[in-house]
C-alpha cells in the first residue's frame, strides 16, 4: 500500500507525462499554424506584386503611342499612321513575352531619349525587366522590375486583341510562384485598352 507521499510522486508523473504531451501538441500546433501563415503572406505578397506590376505596365501601355499635336493634326492621322506596339521575345523565352512601344511623356511634341520615352516589358530568366535607352527586345541592359529571390515569373505574355478605329485592346497574362516557399504560385489576367496605336 503507497502512503500519501507515494500517491504525490506518480500523480507528479502522471501530471508531467500530461503536460509534455499537451506541450509537444502545442508545439506542433504552433508550427503547422506559423507555416499556414508563412504561406499565406507569400501569397499576398505575389499577388501584391502582380497588383503594382499591373499598375506600372498599364499606366505606361495606355499610353503608347501618345504624341502631342495639335487637333487638325491629331484628326488627320489615319488609322493605318498610327504607330504600334512592338511584340516579340528575348532569346528563347516563349513568343508574346516582350513589348516596347514609345509616347510622349512630357507632352513636347517628340519622342526623345531624354526623357527617355522609348519604354518596354519583357521576361527574361525568369524576371520581369523593364526597358531603358531605346533597348529592342534582343538586346541586354534591361533593368528587373521583379525580384527573383522574392518571385519566379514563369509566364508572362501580351496578347493583341479587337483593333479598331480608335487603337487597340491588349491582354497582360502573369504567372509566378514563390522563390522563399515551395507550392505557392499565383497568376493574373488584365485588359489594356490603349488608344493610339494601331
Amino acid at each position: 500500500m503507497l502512503n500519501n507521499k507515494g500517491f504525490s510522486l506518480v500523480e507528479l508523473l502522471v501530471a508531467t507525462g500530461i503536460a509534455s504531451v499537451l506541450l509537444v501538441m502545442a508545439s506542433r500546433h504552433t508550427a503547422f499554424f506559423y507555416s499556414a501563415l508563412l504561406k499565406v503572406q507569400h501569397t499576398v505578397a505575389i499577388e501584391a506584386e502582380f497588383q503594382a506590376l499591373q499598375h506600372v505596365i498599364t499606366a505606361h501601355l495606355e499610353q503608347a503611342g501618345f504624341l502631342q499635336q495639335a487637333i487638325s493634326t491629331q484628326l488627320a492621322v489615319s488609322y493605318a499612321n498610327l504607330p504600334s506596339v512592338d511584340i516579340s521575345r528575348f532569346g528563347t523565352e516563349a513568343l508574346n513575352s516582350c513589348f516596347t512601344f514609345s509616347y510622349d511623356q512630357n507632352s513636347d511634341g517628340v519622342i526623345t531619349l531624354t526623357p527617355n520615352e522609348f519604354l518596354g516589358f519583357r521576361l527574361r530568366d525568369h524576371a520581369i525587366e523593364y526597358s531603358v535607352a531605346n533597348r529592342n527586345c534582343s538586346q541586354t541592359h534591361w533593368h528587373d522590375l521583379t525580384d527573383t529571390n522574392d518571385i519566379h515569373i514563369s509566364e508572362f505574355s501580351i496578347t493583341p486583341l479587337n483593333p479598331s478605329s480608335w487603337g487597340m485592346t491588349y491582354e497582360i497574362y502573369v504567372k509566378g510562384s514563390s522563390s522563399v516557399i515551395s507550392g505557392i504560385s499565383a497568376s493574373t489576367t488584365f485588359i489594356v485598352e490603349v488608344a493610339n496605336v494601331q
